[in-house]
């Protein structure tokens, strides 16, 4: 069957500098990192556990931290799907959870489930194990048709990672079936585990969040969704995943769950942090830098720049995420073996940073009928992209999918567009190449509006207007004017020749252009001027 891999029932193995740890039947093999040799193995079956039974004898959960392995031990079943099957509970939680010294072996404590801990909800951070012993209602009647009925409410527990001893207990509004841990801020995050796609279980939560101090299980605060799991905990913030074909819910401050908000790029204005996929199953993985998930094929969100969505084009991540970043290599482990999707790459591939690579993004964030403060139009790109300067490039016209694109026109029915690979611009040029790489050629008039309404009041902004010849022509071979609200800013203007070659950027400022609604640019052959006139890029920022 297809299985959606370790979403549910936890992966296999778990690494640390020293050891691998993989389960393989009722065994834990401890394997050396760099040529796998078995160092040891931990049999379930010499643990004492006392009288008590384990129904099967298997491990489920498995976890290190510090110098403690932590497990889940006796995986539940609740009906006759395999294991891992779509929709299945199977092996999604473990009647034992127990505490072992990693390296020999010995067990150091154990605990048995009323219900049973669900694997997701299984955290071991700063000398504490966090887990819930409870069950949904779906899992529980389950049960309870096999002839198993369990015992008591469902609890938050926090034991201590080497005794085993109870630091505290919650029982109140217990609902969770994923935990999150925040060791920086010693918040506790209990909320439902969830699942994009058509592989999640039939009554996973998704309308509760509740924040609990680490140290004594203090509720912080509690808020209502929707909010799909699993959640990303990064730095201060919560960050749900997309739900399929739309934008994410809002990302949460983790102290006190209030909406994160940041400023809209073009004015400024203080809007609802989120960002945007589309189809596909799988989660979020979050990194310092980077969001990775599926999004049709696979895909990211740049949080250093917070410049939008991309696409890494040609493969998919897996039904669990595959796009795992660490050390400043983005590993992509194929993981396509039972999926039907089409995609032309399947196999294993890794990848680094070449920031010479084109980035096209779209994004979640409104248009908004705020005056522009700052803006980029990119003539004939085939995205957004925000620059290193903060300037946010609109691709236009707007191909690149969703976009707080600003009302523009363009007259230009004489006129053609090119676009090149922003690696065959010639170096040294005026701001990024990919502003030069494409743009709008012929003799053009184009009015980016940047007031209305009430807001349409005389202000003061500088234009700076990128220019490339894309064309294999000499210099001197195109010549032609520029005007800025019908005054004319540029006479006789030749890109190749001011930039020095062609596929060279240049670019003029002005400043002090006055403008209430519009911003007005005109390009007209110059008398004798060859070639059509050429635009590739706009950036209006108004003046204080």
């Amino acid at each position: 069957p297809h299985q959606p891999g370790s979403n549910f029932v936890g992966s296999p193995y778990v690494s640390a500098k020293d050891g691998v740890y993989v389960v393989y039947r009722d065994e834990i093999l401890r394997l050396h990192p760099a040529t796998g040799k078995k160092l040891a193995a931990f049999s379930l079956r010499d643990l004492p556990l006392g009288d008590e039974e384990i129904a099967d004898v298997a491990w489920g959960y498995i976890g290190v931290w510090d110098n403690v392995l932590v497990a889940g031990a006796g995986p539940q079943m609740f009906d006759d799907a395999p294991i891992g099957g779509v929709g299945s509970f199977n092996a999604t939680s473990s009647q034992y959870l127990v505490a072992m010294d990693r390296h020999s072996g010995e067990m150091l404590w154990r605990k048995r489930a009323a219900r049973g801990f669900r694997h997701n909800a299984i955290v071991a951070e700063s000398g504490t194990v966090f887990a819930i012993d409870g069950l949904t209602e779906t899992a529980l009647d389950l049960m309870r048709r096999r002839g198993i009925q369990p015992d008591g409410e469902p609890v938050l527990y926090a034991f201590d990672a080497h005794t085993g001893a109870l630091k505290w207990r919650q029982s109140e509004g217990v609902f969770g079936t994923w935990l999150g841990y925040a060791k920086t801020q010693d918040i506790l995050i209990q909320a439902g585990r969830g699942q994009r796609g058509n592989h999640g279980l039939p009554d996973e939560p998704r309308d509760r969040i509740k924040a609990h101090r680490g140290k004594d299980g203090g509720l912080l605060w509690e808020r209502e969704g929707p909010y799909q799991g699993p959640l990303a905990l990064h730095s201060d913030r919560i960050i749900p995943s997309a739900p399929s074909r739309g934008t994410s819910a809002n990302a949460l401050c983790l102290r006190t769950g209030n909406p994160i908000s940041h400023p809209h790029p073009i004015t400024g204005e203080a809007i609802a942090w989120q960002f945007n996929r589309t189809y596909g199953c799988g989660t979020g993985l979050t990194s310092k830098h980077l969001l990775t998930f599926r999004s049709g094929a696979a895909g990211f969100y740049d949080l250093h720049g917070d410049g939008g969505t991309g696409n890494f084009g040609g493969f998919r991540a897996g039904c669990t995420n595959n796009l795992v970043v660490a050390d400043g290599v983005l590993s992509a482990p194929d993981y396509t073996r039972t999926c039907q999707c089409a995609y032309q790459n399947r196999t294993s591939l890794a990848m680094a940073p070449m920031p010479e690579v084109e980035l096209w993004t779209y994004s979640a964030i409104p248009a908004s009928l705020e005056p522009v403060m700052r803006v980029g139009l990119n003539l004939g790109a085939p995205g957004d992209r925000k620059a290193e300067t903060g300037t946010l490039w609109l691709d236009y016209p707007s191909v690149g999918g969703s976009s707080p694109d600003i009302p523009v026109s363009l007259s230009n029915e004489d006129g053609a567009w090119y676009r090149k690979h922003s690696s065959l611009m010639a170096p040294g040029g005026d701001g990024p190449a990919w502003i030069g790489a494409s743009g709008v050629i012929g003799e053009t008039d184009i009015s980016v509006t940047v007031a209305s309404g009430e807001d349409a009041k005389n202000h003061t902004y500088t234009v700076t207007l990128y220019f490339a010849d894309p064309e294999g022509a000499n210099p001197a071979r195109r010549s032609f004017d520029v005007y800025l609200q019908d005054q004319k800013v540029l006479q006789a203007f030749d890109p190749a020749r001011e930039a020095g070659g062609i596929r060279k950027t240049v670019a003029r400022s002005f400043s002090g252009i006055s403008a209430s609604q519009a911003i007005r640019i005109k390009l007209q052959k110059a008398t004798g001027g060859g070639l059509a006139p050429v635009l590739s890029g706009v950036e209006i920022i108004r003046e204080p």
